[in-house]
């Protein structure tokens, strides 16, 4: 069959889910709970139609990201620890500092006027 209008099936899909579930909201009574069921029904489907349709890719990246995480170094848990005593110690210091700053200031303003 000759393509005519150059639109491919993915398109024809995305076309004719959008317009049911765009019916399926305009004609519901109650639209509070509605739209947000069909929503997550729309998204649910066309996340399952390009899973399907792109499996080999699909796939391919799911096993790409479990071979990255696989190489990913976690912390131990001592870094973990040293690197939250460094954060730590260091607002402190910074919120010291911008207090005695702010009390001088205060100061120094107050004598003044």
């Amino acid at each position: 069959m000759k393509n005519y209008f150059n639109i491919n099936k993915t398109s024809l899909f995305i076309a004719s889910t959008t317009i049911v579930f765009i019916l399926i909201n305009y004609l519901s009574i109650d639209k509070k709970n509605t739209l947000l069921i069909t929503t997550s029904l729309y998204l649910t489907v066309l996340i399952t139609y390009f899973l399907i349709a792109h499996k080999k890719k699909t796939y391919s990246f799911l096993n790409n990201i479990k071979v990255e995480i696989k190489n990913i170094h976690w912390p131990t848990k001592k870094d973990v620890n040293q690197t939250t005593l460094m954060v730590v110690i260091i607002i402190l210091l910074t919120s010291m500092t911008l207090w005695i700053i702010d009390s001088l200031l205060t100061y120094i303003i107050s004598k003044i006027m």
